[in-house]
Order: structure tokens, then sequence, then C-alpha cells
């Protein structure tokens, strides 16, 4: 029998509440906080040498479902996917779990910055061609919101969006550009799309990676 095209009533249902027990169990470790992204660069600078929470970025990528009515990736699916990057086995940070593209904002980023927000700009696609290989002509994104991680004591800022392909190629091909998509850092084994409705209930996938996921995620 074949697949629907479209996400079934239970796949909605699914997630809803893996999303809700996920908020439950975390409402007292990881509350999420709106940033200032307004702040100057110069704050910024002041905060990041500070004794304050360390800031890092992280880029939730999506491929959408043909029955989203928001921006998605060219390559249709019948529902929604994300990037995860699985860490390697004795990795310093969230090792041997799925984590997303990202990492710690570094002294560097704040070149060529006049806001905080171009500095984790800056960050992200650092990152993401450390990490993926990924200029920032290969995807579109934006700035959602940030939450303050207590088991890390990182100040995480969350970006979603899509890869870019090329619509001149034809559907294989670009599922095929999808599909090869390879870590290109010495932390990583491989990439994985997982579906959203998996991503709460998998003990795999960091808790990290599952809060940027419900705060880029439309309510």
């Amino acid at each position: 029998m074949q697949a629907p095209p479209y996400p079934t009533y239970y796949s909605f249902l699914e997630i809803f509440l893996d999303r809700t027990l996920f908020r439950i169990r975390s409402a007292f470790f990881r509350p999420a906080i709106r940033a200032n992204v307004s702040d100057g660069i110069i704050p910024f600078s002041q905060r990041f040498h500070s004794t304050g929470a360390p800031e890092a970025v992280v880029l939730t990528l999506y491929k959408k479902s043909a029955s989203s009515p928001i921006a998605s990736s060219v390559v249709p699916c019948s529902e929604d996917f994300v990037l995860l990057a699985k860490k390697k086995p004795g990795s310093k940070f969230l090792s041997g779990q799925f984590a997303l593209v990202g990492g710690i904002v570094e002294k560097a980023d704040m070149a060529n910055a006049d806001s905080g927000l171009d500095v984790y700009r800056n960050a992200l696609a650092r990152e993401a061609s450390e990490e993926a290989g990924l200029s920032p002509s290969d995807y579109a994104s934006s700035y959602c919101s940030s939450f303050f991680d207590r088991a890390t004591n990182f100040k995480v800022h969350c970006f979603s969006g899509f890869l870019l392909s090329d619509p001149e190629k034809t559907v294989q091909a670009q599922h095929l550009a999808h599909a090869n998509l390879r870590p290109t850092d010495s932390e990583h084994d491989s990439f994985s799309w997982i579906p959203v409705r998996r991503v709460f209930s998998s003990r795999q996938v960091s808790n990290v990676a599952k809060r940027a996921v419900d705060l880029t995620l439309s309510d």
C-alpha cells in the first residue's frame, strides 16, 4: 500500500503529545527566553568577555512536507524532517548523540558585525562551513529565539531554515544532493534526516536539539 502524500492526523497528534511531554519534563531545567537581538556590538562584546553564560548558535534545517504552508525545501516529502548530525563516541560534547549544526560563538565572529544578531549570523555561517561544508548560499535561514540551557550553561540562539537546491535539477538529483551531505569535521559520524515526529521521543537526540526544534516549530 502506497504511503499517503501528506502527514496523517496521527502524525500531528504524535508530535503534539511528544512535544508536550518534552516541555513538561524540561520546564524546570531549560526555560525558554527571548533574545535581545537589538544589542549593539559593544554591549555584546562586553557580555561575551564577561563571566556570564557563553553564547552558542544552532541551525535547524528542515525538509518540509508538501502540505506545509511555509517556506520549504524544493525537495518534496510526505512529512517534516530535520537534519541531525551524530556525534562520534568520545566527543567532548554530546558524545554519541544526535545534535544540530552549530557551536560556540567565538571572538572572530564579532569582526564586521554591527549588532549582536550579526555576530550570531557570523558564528552560524562559520559553524555550518566547518561542520557540514555549507556556505551561506547553500541554505536559507532566519533567527527564531533563544534559551538558556542549565545543563551546559550555554545561552543558545536558534536559527531555522532549509537547504537551497538548484531548481533546474531533477527531483532525483536534488534528493541525491541532500542524501550526500556529509560532516567535514572530526566530531561527527554522519548526517541523518529524521522525522520531526521522532525527534522528541528519541533518546538519541540531545535535549539541546529537542529544545531548539521545539522553539522553531510553528505552534
